[in-house]
């Protein structure tokens, strides 16, 4: 257990030189989205984003894999939701997981020629820890980044469909809905809907339909 404590202690005080060895090791002519930006503020976000992970996943020497997680996952749900991460090519960012995870082992390494009471089975059980966590944490990441984006271009495809179809008023109580394009089981389900919810809102009592846009009715 002071082998750990001695490890972790170790990790967080090399936390700065590992962000800045990690972002100078950035291959910035190959990468894509948030890895190759110019903007200092996107550099300066980035760069804090990978020292707090560090932060976090020293505590993976000390703590159960469960305890660990429910710390961690405040890290993963915010970095998993950043904007400049979304624009990002997933292949890109599981690659720098899987760099940082080799710089970890290297750091392990480092850490074990410093001390002469450290054995091989020592840096063979903390680096199978370190590779088990990784596969962990970029299965999470992909989940979570793949699920927000889900559930963002949901909500956009709701409100294009609301904007395509309105309820225009023409007199107090009587209104029009023109529609246009193809209309499928989905669209029709998401009319239905939303006029339904703009009649009540707007106090309309007739409604009238133009179908004379629509191409095709499922």
């Amino acid at each position: 257990m002071k082998k750990d404590i001695a490890l972790r202690s170790y990790l967080l005080e090399s936390a700065p030189t590992m962000t800045e060895e990690w972002y100078e090791s950035l291959d910035k002519k190959s990468s894509e989205g948030v890895y190759t930006s110019n903007d200092p503020d996107v550099i300066q976000r980035l760069k804090a984003q990978n020292y707090e992970f560090h932060l976090y996943i020293s505590n993976v020497f000390i703590e159960d894999e469960k305890s660990f997680f429910e710390s961690f996952n405040t890290w993963l749900n915010k970095v998993a939701k950043d904007q400049q991460h979304l624009r990002t090519p997933i292949q890109s960012i599981i690659k720098e997981f899987m760099n940082v995870r080799k710089q970890y082992c290297e750091y392990i390494r480092r850490f074990a020629e410093l001390h002469d009471d450290i054995t091989q089975q020592h840096i063979d059980m903390w680096n199978e820890k370190v590779v088990r966590v990784f596969d962990i944490i970029i299965l999470k990441f992909i989940t979570e980044a793949q699920e927000y984006a889900s559930n963002r271009l949901r909500s956009q495809q709701e409100m294009i469909h609301e904007l395509s179809s309105p309820v225009i008023v023409i007199k107090k109580d009587v209104a029009l809905l023109p529609l246009v394009g193809d209309i499928d089981t989905a669209r029709a389900k998401m009319i239905l809907e939303s006029t339904l919810k703009q009649c009540a809102e707007k106090q309309i009592a007739h409604l009238y339909i133009d179908l004379s846009g629509v191409v095709m009715i499922d």
